[in-house]
């Protein structure tokens, strides 16, 4: 595996926000980060505790996905799991993998994975996905992506910065 640049990821959300039922995670694991960002379904109960959760999970189960594949079959035992919670609504959920060799991930919902190369013109990874169900809903139909690694900017976002 070859050596890649240093990985500098930021978390930012609206901490401030009362109603912010954003949450996002980055994990290193030797040369592979794995990314996430989750947005509980406004308008609905349970949906702060829908996102934490599918963060915590991501966190509990990152390090056992590898292929675009494995991140979509973890985004739906993630909501097999939230939906039998019976505080936790529903929630999006963007999951990226970045390793030397590319990126993979899975999403479900209006949060999503752009990827902007450094001549700036912007690739939607998680252009092809479902917005509904959501994760929690117990049907929810992750969409995965793969690409080869590219210099330049990954970004996960909510909707609140994707509409």
């Amino acid at each position: 595996m070859r050596e890649t640049r240093l990985m500098k990821p930021t978390l930012l959300t609206a901490a401030g926000n009362l109603e912010n039922q954003d949450r996002g995670l980055f994990l290193r694991d030797g040369r592979r980060m794995a990314l996430c960002v989750a947005d509980g379904a406004g308008g609905r109960s349970g949906g702060l505790e829908a996102a934490i959760r599918a963060v915590e999970f991501v966190r509990e189960h990152a390090a056992h996905v590898h292929t675009d594949a494995s991140c979509a079959e973890l985004l739906r035992r993630m909501d097999a799991s939230i939906a039998e919670d019976p505080v936790a609504g529903e929630t999006t959920c963007a999951l990226a993998v970045v390793t030397a060799d590319g990126l993979f991930g899975a999403s479900v919902g209006d949060s999503g994975i752009w990827l902007i190369p450094e001549n700036g013109a912007f690739l939607d990874l998680s252009r092809d996905q479902r917005r509904k169900p959501f994760i929690g809903s117990g049907g929810a139909w992750p969409i995965s992506f793969r690409h080869p690694m590219v210099s330049g900017t990954l970004l996960l976002a909510s909707d609140g910065l994707f509409k």
